[in-house]
């Protein structure tokens, strides 16, 4: 009885939580060291970057339509994810409010697959050269690939993130289907804890974990307050009839 009250009172807890955001994951292990040596990869510099210590970026991508004729790099990120822990479980999510209707696909790739698969290299170059040319104040010449060593490069310990958007809306708006919808999201890298469950729950399991203790506590006291209302001279009926009827046999 005590556990049907507790639950009762959770339940009622998780009612008044509102969701108003869509989430979308990837888990994912922390690399081993890669037996490759030297890659050619575009500036690492010029990659927006995640860690556990910086574990939270904001961006802005366009949701539009794939047949929509646009350049995908305004559709597409590429973020490297840096200071993982080999056979470390993580969790990367992708945050973005519920009005925005989006279809987010997440990936993690080591480096030397990213720059070996043809498709991928080429997404990461044209993500590159749209951030130079973004970034440059025009005219300047694109850097030239640079050859990461991993003998000197603490760089082992990295994996780089493909992030894409693609609009999931219809509207008789044609500019807004023609055009695409600018998505504010924010990307969050968790470590879990034992490799079981996200870091970022852990206050959350503590809280459930207390209220629980408190819950049951609580609900024995009131119960008993009850008992001692209904039968102020302390005698419990089971125990009177149980009684009388030890007597009656006796």
């Amino acid at each position: 009885m005590y556990a049907m009250r507790t639950v009762s009172l959770l339940r009622l807890l998780l009612l008044g939580i509102n969701v108003s955001a869509n989430v979308e994951k990837v888990i994912f292990l922390g690399p081993r060291t890669p037996t490759l040596e030297q890659v050619f990869v575009p500036p690492l510099l010029h990659l927006d970057t995640l860690s556990p210590s910086e574990s939270s970026l904001r961006r802005q991508l366009l949701a539009r339509f794939p047949s929509t004729p646009a350049s995908r790099t305004l559709s597409e990120s590429w973020i490297l994810v840096d200071g993982l822990q080999a056979s470390q479980r993580y969790e990367i999510r992708v945050c973005w409010i519920a009005t925005q209707p989006t279809l987010f696909e997440l990936s993690v790739h080591d480096l030397a697959t990213v720059f070996r698969t043809p498709t991928l290299n080429s997404s990461i170059y044209e993500y590159f050269e749209a951030q130079i040319i973004e970034s440059s104040s025009g005219g300047k010449k694109q850097d030239k690939p640079s050859v990461v060593d991993y003998s000197t490069t603490d760089i082992h310990s990295s994996l780089l993130l493909h992030v894409s958007a693609t609009a999931d809306y219809y509207s008789r708006d044609a500019a807004l289907m023609r055009d695409g919808l600018l998505v504010d999201l924010d990307i969050i890298l968790d470590p879990y804890l034992l490799n079981i469950f996200p870091q970022s729950l852990a206050p959350t399991g503590v809280y459930l974990v207390v209220l629980a203790i408190l819950s049951w506590a609580i609900s024995g006291i009131v119960w008993h307050w009850f008992r001692s209302l209904a039968h102020p001279d302390g005698q419990d009926p089971q125990h009177q009839v149980a009684e009388s009827f030890r007597k009656k046999h006796s």
